[in-house]
């Protein structure tokens, strides 16, 4: 898995069954400096040609990256004698637009399987905005599976816990007793934050939220951000880079400094886009939780996640306290929908999702020599 901040890869390896997931091991790399480049790039190129090559370039060496960066867990376990089904890859997000009909990962898929020879799975979005839905969030179905023991100790089928994801963008997956399930991304988590932060001190996101932690947020301007169209609707509903972004951030203080004639420093900046990312995670929130697990790259900010303790009146716990630590979680997820595809069950939370019922989801890129075909009648386009 490589999400929206682009900053690293993380991979993990998992046991699946119809059991549930349980963890093995994992990994993880900073991604290559000027793959993220080119990948940035390719968020706003608007050269199609140009776009065209660097994509395909992007796609093989991400591919390779994912390789070298799973091959010593493959062979760890094969010294454990686990045999490896497959791969599920995510790829780097370019463009998330449902609305549009489509949302773009890229990854070389043949040239994954063709170095590890291991099954890939990817892809997985796509059925799922076919079949009328968001194509995300997909990782409640995973959260569904890791918090089973937890959801039973719950004392009332009714009461639940909220699984928050603090990637680049933010998801929360509320969860009964029951398995009863509902999800969306909530908006910015670290991406507004990391972009401020490396304009402004130069670095690719602001340790431990400290910088933030020096700065005073201005509730009338975070009032005004959260009159957001986005933030009003209620889901299913999904977002992206596509939507927050530096822009989204410079376009709205601009306007907000005219309009009230008073400037905010880039300092106060950082404190209410913190501020922002907490307050719109917890009006997603029900009142008070049982559970309030919080994963992803965003649990190292103590500022936010102090944040979200005052915003939300409760106190958050990591997903490490159930097994799974914070930066395992996604690539678990991914792994879980790759079984998921193999097992012929659905990977989508149409509760979630909007979709127009389950589906199975993802791309199969086998590894190995082709069989012989099982049946005749194929149609060619």
């Amino acid at each position: 898995m490589s999400g929206t901040s682009m900053d690293g890869l993380d991979a993990c390896h998992i046991e699946a069954s119809t059991k549930g997931p349980r963890r093995i091991a994992s990994a993880s790399a900073s991604m290559p400096s000027e793959l993220r480049a080119n990948l940035m790039r390719l968020q706003v190129e608007d050269r199609p040609e140009a776009a065209l090559d660097l994509a395909a370039q992007s796609a093989g060496q991400l591919a390779d990256e994912v390789s070298r960066l799973v091959r010593p867990l493959l062979d760890q376990a094969s010294r454990a004698g686990h045999e490896i089904k497959a791969i599920g890859v995510h790829g780097q997000t370019l463009r998330h637009r449902p609305e549009q009909g489509y949302s773009l990962q890229i990854i070389n898929p043949a040239r994954l399987a063709e170095s590890l020879g291991v099954t890939v799975v990817f892809d997985f979005r796509s059925r799922d905005i076919a079949a009328g839905g968001e194509g995300a969030p997909l990782v409640p179905v995973f959260h569904l599976a890791m918090t089973q023991d937890l959801r039973a100790q719950l004392s009332d089928p009714g009461q639940g816990l909220a699984v928050v994801n603090l990637g680049g963008m933010a998801n929360i997956t509320l969860l009964t007793r029951d398995g009863d399930a509902q999800g969306f991304d909530t908006g910015p988590g670290n991406t507004l934050l990391d972009a401020w932060c490396s304009v402004h001190q130069g670095t690719p996101f602001d340790a431990e939220g400290a910088w933030a932690a020096s700065g005073r947020a201005d509730d009338e301007w975070v009032d005004e951000l959260l009159r957001e169209p986005y933030f009003q609707r209620t889901g299913p509903k999904s977002t992206g880079r596509d939507q927050f972004n530096l822009t989204w951030i410079t376009s709205r203080l601009a306007a907000f400094e005219q309009r009230v004639g008073r400037s905010l420093s880039a300092v106060d900046v950082q404190a209410s886009l913190l501020r922002l990312t907490a307050r719109s995670i917890a009006r997603a929130c029900p009142t008070r939780p049982a559970h309030l697990i919080l994963c992803g790259g965003g649990t190292r900010n103590t500022a936010l996640i102090r944040a979200l303790a005052r915003e939300t009146g409760t106190s958050p716990t990591l997903s490490s306290d159930v097994g799974w630590p914070e930066q395992e979680v996604e690539a678990a997820a991914f792994a879980w929908l790759a079984f998921l595809n193999l097992s012929g069950l659905p990977g989508n939370l149409p509760s979630v999702t909007g979709a127009r019922g389950p589906r199975v989801l993802g791309s199969v890129c086998p590894a190995g020599r082709p069989a012989a075909p099982a049946a005749s009648g194929v149609l060619g386009l």
